[in-house]
Order: C-alpha cells, then sequence, then structure tokens
C-alpha cells in the first residue's frame, strides 16, 4: 500500500494536537480571565486530535481490507485473534 501525503499530513496535525493538549492542560488556571478563555476555546478545538487518530486508523485499515475482502477470512481471522484468547484467558 502506498502512503499518502494527505493522511501524513493527517497524522502530523493530530499529533501537534494531542502535544498541544498535554503540553497546555490545565496550566492557564493562575492567568487573566481573556487568556484563560483564549485557551478554553483552543483546547475544545484541539482536543479532536485522539478522535483524528481513530479516523485516520480506522481508514487506513478499511485501505488494506478493501482489496480482496472476504467476510468469512475476517470472521476467521476474529474468531481465531480475539474469540480463542478471551475463551483462554476466561
Amino acid at each position: 500500500m502506498n502512503r499518502s501525503e494527505q493522511i501524513d499530513i493527517l497524522r502530523a496535525f493530530a499529533i501537534i494536537h494531542v502535544l498541544f493538549v498535554h503540553i497546555f492542560n490545565g496550566s492557564f488556571e493562575s492567568v487573566n480571565i481573556f487568556i484563560k478563555s483564549v485557551f478554553s476555546f483552543s483546547f475544545q478545538i484541539v482536543s479532536c486530535g485522539v478522535s483524528l487518530f481513530i479516523f485516520i486508523s480506522g481508514y487506513t485499515l478499511s485501505l488494506k481490507y478493501w482489496k480482496g475482502f472476504s467476510i468469512s477470512e475476517f470472521y476467521k481471522k476474529r474468531f481465531k485473534n480475539v474469540v480463542i484468547p478471551y475463551l483462554f484467558l476466561q
């Protein structure tokens, strides 16, 4: 599967968002109300980073399965990789 430059740009965008959330989370409690509201608004915007990662993962996995997709093979693999270990560990 070829790498997509657009997907890589979205990944970089999501990384920046997640970093911003982790760096600035709660660090502006003592500043004035205007700066606090600006960062609160910005925090709400960039908090979509994890959701963006999940979306990108789902999209790239769907591309992987799109060619030569067989529903029976899909469920056989899921049974082998999910159900059997689950039953074994219970």
